[in-house]
């Protein structure tokens, strides 16, 4: 048995016809186009279907935006307080201000700028919106159980004063109907709801809910939603966007993070100062302090050494200690005279005179006076009187009273002498050792003196760098400039109503034009007769037409039932074709039918073509060679039987036994009969020439059903004995690389008069009219024929 080899491939396809692209085939592509025609049509509802639901279901997303343009100075500047403030590089302060907008810390801030902690939305039909700043109530809560957060709570407003409160949590539902401005405890919650006054009835009749955001789901909408980018660094110029379902929603946090960031950027950069100032502040105290102690010193000092010029008081040191040394000399003196005056006083002698010494209280030098007087009287008494006489004695013992008196006054007055000599030692003592020390109480003097210059000069310098930085902390502005406030579309941004409807649009188109494409690309069955012409030379000798709306008869012969039929008008053109081929002196034909595979209605073609023969007035003699699988029997309408062709090559019946009259006259057909194991050797044995030969001599018109030469090589056996062969070939079901097949049969000398016809071929001329056939059903039906609406459709179909 023998198989041709074809390939279905686009590549094969392209490899054996290397031009098909560029030469379009118009044909085949409005067949290719007539065939995906419903399939476009579906594309093009379900995209633009699709682009609808999207837009329908997406909930739409607002952007407001903002620019700014950063530059932060310092008036300290200004004031000529240079150094003040550091500069910084542009890029890196565009990306360090992005951070900190971006920032938890700063999300924060926002948050508790705005009243995010509660959301309010309604449900819709298919989307829900949130009721940013336009809730008909308002929820006043403490929450007690930390799941609650985040959770939707259904709120169903029933009138004016009375709703109905619904959650759910742990799969258990807590519900009740409550009064407005009334605390409400749950498990869960406490909570008081307060309707706001004069809300539209309209809002009333709305199903609410509202949901108690927790400080991570708000960092996160805020993170996700939020957009720093630098549109300018040489300007310092940066954008702020934020996208949300609310746009006034959007717009307010706009505005928010815009008066939040100057206000934090001001406290930030007021920081610095401040820990400076706090810094001088710290070591002005520790300097004030160190002042003082040295104030003390100095104060001391000055108590202790009665001076703060220590020079002066070295050289009134040495001043005094001459002065002490010369005091010294004259108590030394005094004593000395003293000393005298007691010597005198004590001596016994006569005329012994007393000298006043300067000095001497003028009370005891009256009586100094005396005793000379006394000594100086007696001296002339003795002369007159004895020493034992009464004035004498009265004498001497005057003399002897103020003599005692006078010894305890010199006594006295020599230890206050003594006493200043010892007191004047001790002075003297102590200016020595203080004249000693004085140097080095210079020496440190002089010290902790450059030590308080210093401090006080470095309390000086931290008093003028606090007032600076005062100054700098009073004066420090933002130079920011909103270059746009934040604004918003009333469009959304997503989803783009245009845009989305286009790529369903194009999205449909291209789809539909890569399916007619691929559709056409891949398209390798015959489907016109310019292919036919193109891709092999043995000539086209008819065309039958498709026929799809009616069923055929149960038999596959129609000619005699439809003769008016196109089908039975192409097989008579045909018939008329064959005649100008079969011109020959021959009174006797013999004509096979074949095809490649099987299913391509050359048993269907030669049943028909042989009752057109024999309306002709010709008798006509139909043999079934295809002993593999027999179909004439059953285009006939009649049931197989053992006396056929297989059994009259084995001589077991005669050809007359089993020859079989059709429905129309002069017409008869033999069956194949049993299945041999041998098909090929008994087609080609002489026995089968011999019984054509003799077929001749009672028919007209000999006609062959042979097997597909694509399969079986049984065909090719039969054909070399027919006076022309005809080769079927089925529109859209025949591959193109079945015309090599016939390309290299009609290469044979055998096969020159091979010729070709086009069944089942849907043209313009007849569309919606002919047959379409089946190999081995008996005729050619529509597989899953549609019925109703479905028929109505494919008629339009087929009409466009």
């Amino acid at each position: 048995m023998e198989r041709y080899p074809y390939n279905s491939s686009f590549n094969h396809l392209i490899s054996e016809n290397p031009g098909f692209l560029s030469d379009l085939d118009k044909d085949k592509f409005l067949s290719v186009f007539r065939k995906v025609l419903p399939w476009i049509i579906l594309i093009f509802l379900f995209t633009n279907l699709t682009a609808y639901l999207v837009i329908r279901w997406t909930k739409p997303v607002y952007e407001a935006y903002s620019d700014l343009k950063l530059d932060v100075k310092s008036e300290a500047s200004v004031l000529g307080l240079n150094g003040l403030m550091a500069e910084e590089d542009n890029s890196n302060k565009l990306a360090g201000e992005i951070e900190i907008i971006r920032s938890k810390l700063f999300f924060n801030k926002v948050i508790e700028s705005l009243d995010l902690e509660t959301s309010y939305y309604n449900y819709g039909n298919v989307l829900n919106e949130e009721r940013y700043r336009t809730s008909p109530f308002r929820a006043l809560y403490v929450i007690s159980n930390p799941a609650m957060y985040d959770k939707n709570i259904d709120i169903d407003i029933l009138n004016e004063k009375r709703y109905r409160m619904s959650y759910v949590l742990n799969d258990k539902e807590v519900s009740g109907e409550y009064n407005f401005n009334e605390k409400v405890e749950t498990p869960d919650l406490v909570v008081e709801l307060k309707l706001k006054e004069n809300v539209e009835p309209e809002n009333l009749q709305l199903q609410y809910f509202f949901r108690a955001n927790s400080r991570p789901a708000l960092l996160s909408y805020l993170d996700n939603n939020l957009s720093v980018e630098p549109l300018n660094y040489n300007a310092n110029i940066i954008r702020i966007r934020f996208k949300d379902h609310n746009v006034r929603k959007a717009t307010d946090l706009v505005n928010a993070i815009d008066t939040l960031y100057l206000r934090y950027t001001i406290e930030e950069k007021n920081k610095v100062n401040l820990q400076k100032i706090n810094f001088l502040n710290e070591q002005l105290e520790n300097t004030s302090n160190k002042l003082e102690e040295y104030e003390s010193y100095f104060e001391n000092f000055t108590i202790q050494n009665k001076t703060v010029n220590l020079d002066t008081d070295i050289g009134r040191t040495i001043a005094m200690l001459e002065e002490l040394d010369s005091a010294r000399f004259q108590i030394g003196l005094q004593l000395e005279k003293i000393k005298e005056l007691k010597q005198t006083l004590n001596r016994e002698e006569e005329n012994s005179f007393l000298l006043i010494q300067s000095g001497i209280n003028p009370s005891f030098a009256k009586r100094f006076e005396e005793y000379n007087t006394l000594i100086n009287e007696r001296s002339l008494l003795k002369n007159s009187y004895n020493e034992n006489t009464f004035a004498v004695k009265k004498f001497n013992q005057q003399l002897a009273v103020i003599k005692t008196e006078l010894n305890d006054y010199l006594d006295q007055w020599q230890e206050n002498l003594k006493e200043q000599l010892k007191q004047t030692n001790q002075k003297k003592s102590a200016l020595e050792n203080s004249f000693v020390t004085l140097p080095a109480k210079g020496t440190s003097y002089n010290k902790v003196k450059r030590f308080y210059a210093l401090y006080e000069q470095f309390y000086l310098s931290l008093m003028q760098k606090k007032a600076e930085f005062e100054i700098a902390q009073a004066g420090i502005t933002t130079d920011f400039k909103i270059l746009s406030s934040a604004s918003a579309s009333s469009n959304p941004i997503t989803p783009k109503v245009m845009l989305i409807h286009g790529i369903g649009f194009v999205s449909g188109l291209i789809i539909s034009i890569l399916i007619v494409l691929v559709g056409y690309a891949m398209h390798n069955s015959v489907s016109s007769q310019n292919e036919i012409e193109h891709l092999t030379k043995a000539p086209l000798l008819g065309v039958v037409p498709y026929y799809a709306l009616e069923k055929l008869p149960e038999t596959g012969l129609i000619v005699n039932k439809r003769p008016k039929s196109s089908i039975s008008e192409s097989l008579r053109t045909i018939r008329t074709n064959m005649e100008f081929l079969l011109n020959t002196d021959k009174s006797k034909k013999v004509i096979s039918f074949t095809s490649t595979i099987s299913g391509e209605g050359k048993s269907f073609i030669a049943a028909n073509m042989g009752a057109i023969l024999a309306f002709s007035g010709h008798k006509v003699l139909l043999v079934d060679l295809d002993m593999r699988k027999p179909r004439v029997h059953t285009t006939m309408g009649q049931e197989a039987s053992d006396k056929g062709l297989s059994s009259i090559l084995i001589n077991r019946y005669l050809w007359e036994d089993a020859l079989h009259q059709s429905e129309v006259e002069n017409y008869h057909f033999i069956t194949s009969g049993p299945t041999p194991p041998n098909s090929s050797e008994l087609i080609g044995s002489p026995r089968f020439a011999a019984m054509v030969e003799e077929w001749k001599q009672h028919y007209d018109y000999i006609l062959f059903d042979t097997p597909p030469v694509g399969l079986v090589s049984d065909g090719l056996v039969a054909m070399k004995q027919a006076d022309l062969q005809l080769y079927i070939i089925r529109a859209d079901y025949s591959k193109k690389a079945f015309l090599n097949t016939v390309n290299k049969l009609i290469a044979m000398p055998q096969f020159e008069k091979m010729a070709l016809i086009l069944n089942s071929l849907k043209t313009n001329s007849n569309r919606g009219y002919g047959y379409g056939y089946g190999y081995g059903a008996g005729y050619y039906e529509e597989p899953n024929a549609p019925k109703g609406l479905r028929a109505i459709w494919h008629n339009w179909v087929h009409k466009v």
